[in-house]
Parts: structure tokens; sequence; C-alpha cells
């Protein structure tokens, strides 16, 4: 342990302990002064959000190293790679963060920690583990909330539009729409200007019963210039602070989407409110942003894992568990796709299962996409995590 955590852990026990106060509230205060990773490199392009946490990292790395009379990374787009991984070195080399930097051998040796941070950004709160999962899901995406496609006349053309990370759609689950209706009730003139002469096609597409999206956009899809105007009206939602908050909000706190999926996957977890981790939620993010999540899959899983650790004779580890829960995925979703699902799979139980246990169909997958794996991203089975739905 770092001396100065170390000072600063043995100052607080020594209050909690002279104050009578409880061991769960020592422990809470132990953890936020626990020095863990955030992000880490590795020689791998992180991928975030225009509007995340790693852009406001960007921001002040390259404000501090400019204060200090260094070259500066430039602007912050979300990409945390050679440059931004530069730029943290040469900054803990300037006086105000010199009392941070350690030696080689420490395993914090060149990655983004909780109280590297905290220093460089103290009135930002720390990344929490959904915006840190949901980086690592958009490093394999790079769908972010103004990226918009029309997928008529393609492989996806029952999905009509698709609108951001999660894969918001007008056909298939309907959410564009449920998400325009959210936020219009809340800003109804910032939905009407932004799409001007689009509108009133934007006001039949929230009135009309969901299902009649596709039928509905259809017609604006055929003219090139409506195309675009629609195009460019979501997109300036997407980069709107509320466009995003009413986007996340159906996903995750209407119950009609996201959550829905989570709550599935989390059923596979014996108690898991207790036992369920940090890397076992970007695992679960991963999936339910990327391929569907059925009771039928559920089942398959289940029943998967309760023959596996039959076979072991005890519990699996997370890891494991994920595996398993991985491989029913793998085969369930289509052929063309099946590459890559293994690949994004293999980052949520590699760091646990070790490189040299995967199999070679595993390995070659994974390499040839990304080779990132969730510690990147400073998820771990170490910590505790599960959401409140």
């Amino acid at each position: 342990m770092h001396t100065l955590l170390r000072s600063s852990y043995v100052f607080f026990l020594v209050v909690f302990m002279a104050f009578g106060l409880p061991l769960s509230r020592l422990t809470h205060a132990a953890q936020q002064h626990e020095n863990f990773v955030l992000y880490h490199s590795q020689g791998k392009m992180l991928r975030d959000s225009k509007w995340g946490k790693i852009p406001a990292w960007q921001t002040a790395l390259n404000a501090a190293l400019l204060a200090c009379g260094k070259a500066g990374i430039g602007a912050a787009d979300g990409m945390y790679g050679k440059g931004s991984q530069q730029g943290l070195m040469a900054l803990l080399s300037c006086p105000a963060y010199r009392d941070l930097a350690i030696e080689v051998e420490d395993p914090l040796y060149g990655k983004v920690t909780s109280i590297l941070w905290s220093r460089l950004l103290p009135d930002t709160a720390l990344p929490s583990t959904h915006e840190r999962a949901f980086a690592l899901s958009l490093t394999h995406e790079a769908t972010d909330y103004d990226r918009v496609e029309w997928n008529y006349q393609t492989a996806d053309d029952l999905s009509a539009l698709t609108w951001g990370p999660y894969g918001a759609t007008v056909g298939w689950g309907n959410e564009v729409r449920s998400i325009l209706i959210h936020l219009f009730q809340g800003h109804a003139e910032f939905v009407t200007a932004t799409f001007g002469a689009e509108f009133a096609s934007v006001e039949q597409l929230m009135t009309a019963e969901a299902k009649q999206g596709y039928a509905l956009l259809k017609p604006i899809f055929a003219d090139i210039e409506r195309r675009a105007a629609w195009k460019h009206s979501l997109q300036l939602l997407g980069a709107s602070e509320v466009g995003i908050q009413a986007y996340n909000w159906f996903a995750f706190d209407s119950g009609q989407w996201m959550s829905q999926n989570l709550q599935r996957l989390y059923a596979l977890i014996p108690d898991a409110d207790k036992q369920a981790t940090e890397a076992d939620y970007g695992f679960f993010l991963d999936l339910a942003m990327h391929a569907g999540v059925s009771s039928k899959r559920i089942a398959e899983a289940q029943q998967a894992l309760e023959v596996k650790q039959t076979s072991l004779g005890r519990p699996l580890t997370s890891a494991e568990r994920r595996r398993e829960i991985a491989n029913v995925w793998a085969e369930q979703v289509n052929a063309r796709w099946r590459d890559d699902r293994v690949a994004r799979n293999v980052v949520f139980y590699v760091d646990g299962i070790g490189e040299g246990q995967l199999s070679e169909q595993e390995r070659q997958a994974w390499l040839k996409r990304t080779g990132l794996k969730a510690s990147y991203f400073g998820l771990s089975d170490t910590r505790h995590y599960y959401p409140s739905f």
C-alpha cells in the first residue's frame, strides 16, 4: 500500500474507533480512500462517449500539463490511447503530482487510479461502474448518442432506423418513439424547433400505434432530403443534455427496455444482490446492448450453469459463470455475428480465467477484435456491484 494511502487509512481507522462508529461505515470510508484502477490503456484504445468521463479526464489532464509547462494532449475526444497515456506519465513528474508517482513494479503503475482522479478532478465524481462498463461496450460498438443510421433496405431492414448507444429503433422495440414522447413531455419547444418542418411527421410517429413506426418513416427514407433532415435532427437531440437524459431514462428508468434485460440476466447469479460484481455488470450490460435476452436463453444458461457446477463439484467462480453464460449466447446469436460475440464475451472473463485457459477459437476471435480486458476499465470481481432497478 502506498505510504500516503496507508496513512490515510490509519487516520480514518483511528477516527472511527474513537467515535465508536459501525464497522460498515468504516468499511465504506476505507473504500472511498482505496486506490483502485479506473482506466488502463495497455496499448489498446479505450473509447468513451463524447459526453463521458474520459473526455472530462482528458480536459483536466491537458490543462494540468500546460500549467506545468509540459506539452498538452490536445482535444478531449474520448479516445484514450497513446497520447493520453503519455500525458498521464508526464503529469506524474509535475510538482503537484510527484507524490503520486509509483514504482514500475507497482500494480497501479501507468494506470488512471481513483486517487489520481480525485487529485486532478476534485469536483468531479469518480467514473461509476456503469460509466466504465458503458465505455467498454462503446469501444466495441462505436455508437455514441449522436449516431443515427437508417436501416431500410439493409440486413436490419425491420429496425427501420437505429439511434444511439443502446440501439434504439423505430421498428422492433419502437424505442425511438418512446424516447421522443418522453422528451417532448418535458421539452416540447426544443423538440419542435429541432425537427422544424419535419415535426409533423414526429407528431404522427408519437401519436400512432408503436407498431406503425416502420411504415410511417418509410416515405421519409424514400425522400433524400427528408431522410437527411430526420437524421440531422436526431443527431442534434443526441448531442443535447436533455436528449441524452431522455434516452438514458427510457433505457434504465422506465422499466421497459435495458433494465428488463438486466434483471433477467441477474437471475443467473445466486444471491445476486450480495454476490454480483463490477465485471458481472459490464458483461450483462454488453449482452443487453448487443444481443437478445429472451426467457429461453436465460433458461438454457441456467441449465448450462447447473451442469458445469455438477461436473466441477463446486460452486463456479464469477469468471467461470460468465464464461458458461457467454457460451450459450455465442451459440444462439446469428452465425454471421458469432465470432464477434465470442470476442466480446472473452473480454469479461479472461481476467479471471487467464489467457492460457482460453480455447484457440476464443483467443483468436478476441485478439482479432480488440484484445481488451474488463480490467482495462477498472471492472473487477473484487468489488461488489448490484444495480438499482
